[in-house]
């Protein structure tokens, strides 16, 4: 075989090799532009959703006009991903976002899949508001019911005295009913407005009556689009402390859109698996405090006792974000958990 022959044969081998390469490099690079392009237009759908999103705000009650609210996140959306006279991609894409969570001041809504027919007997999918649901949490001891909000202040059902009450959670841990544990005159001492603890267990209540209900509508939604043809699995993503933070800590609008397909001739690149959130930054953000013990600083919560017992300069220093705490070389405390 002659010397021209062998370098013709050795191009042919390069050239098969290379191509899948560049074939794999361009699918990358469609599939993260793609994801990119699905993720801006979710997020500023939620910000623009939420940034009128109060209509009144009456001390600690704030009206929001949900149907409103949603109307204008799918609005942006449908401008922002090409759509906005295109019915049938905007259905396509709605089948495609299983829930969206509207979280109030005392609790939130639900913006959930579900079909209706039509009067040609045709069945579509359609969404609808879930009622409020507050973020309760039963004590075991007391049976007491407290409801939470996205700051400090609280409503109580006593069982015992079958009376509902509400305020500033920091008076009611200074009443003497709460601090006994009296049966026998129907008083129970309560470790959440006791112990300190009352910022971690209201947190931890927020986020798990969020997930349970997302996860069990996202379930209802699976029954639906399996009706349509989609053999995507919906379910809850992952979520990042930092954004459930921004969830809790605000009036928020949470979005997921996940199982539409990065490339809709190839299936088999994947599924887009997002999710947005917008505030409407009308509460007021946390505060936190920087102790040091031992040499080693730790960054606090306001409600924490190593700052309710901390000296009057600790208290005096006040950083905005738990960033700020990081990079005066602080790590979170055990205890309160920030």
């Amino acid at each position: 075989m002659r010397f021209c022959n062998y370098v013709t044969l050795a191009a042919i081998l390069v050239a098969a090799l290379l191509i899948p390469l560049k074939i794999q490099s361009s699918e990358v690079d469609t599939i993260t532009d793609v994801k990119q392009s699905y993720s801006n237009a979710m997020e500023t759908a939620a910000d623009d959703a939420m940034e009128s999103a109060v209509e009144s705000d009456h001390g600690d009650d704030v009206d929001l006009n949900k149907d409103h609210i949603i109307d204008k996140f799918y609005h942006t959306l449908f401008i922002n991903l090409g759509c906005p006279n295109d019915t049938i991609k905007q259905n396509a894409v709605k089948a495609y976002i299983p829930v969206t969570v509207l979280v109030a001041r005392d609790g939130f809504y639900v913006n959930y899949s579900t079909t209706v027919t039509t009067s040609n007997g045709d069945k579509i999918i359609t969404k609808n508001w879930s009622k409020k649901i507050p973020f309760t949490y039963t004590e075991a001891n007391s049976g007491r019911v407290f409801t939470f909000s996205l700051d400090d202040n609280i409503k109580i059902y006593d069982p015992h005295t079958n009376s509902v009450s509400g305020g500033d959670y920091h008076d009611y841990a200074k009443i003497s009913s709460f601090k006994l544990d009296d049966p026998d005159n129907d008083c129970y001492r309560s470790s959440l407005l006791c112990d300190g603890n009352f910022d971690t267990i209201r947190r931890t209540t927020i986020i798990n009556k969020i997930t349970e209900t997302m996860e069990y509508y996202i379930n209802q939604h699976n029954k639906i689009a399996r009706q349509y043809g989609i053999s995507y699995k919906f379910s809850l993503p992952f979520i990042s402390e930092d954004d459930w933070a921004r969830t809790i800590n605000d009036i928020s609008l949470f979005s997921v859109f996940q199982g539409y397909p990065y490339v809709s001739t190839n299936p088999k690149l994947g599924f887009l698996n997002i999710y947005a959130i917008g505030g409407a930054r009308i509460v007021k953000p946390d505060a936190y405090y920087i102790t040091e013990e031992n040499g080693k600083k730790l960054y606090h919560l306001s409600l924490c006792k190593k700052v309710i017992n901390a000296a009057p300069e600790v208290k005096s220093q006040v950083y905005g974000s738990r960033q700020e705490c990081a990079l005066q070389g602080a790590y979170p405390c055990p205890d309160c958990r920030p």
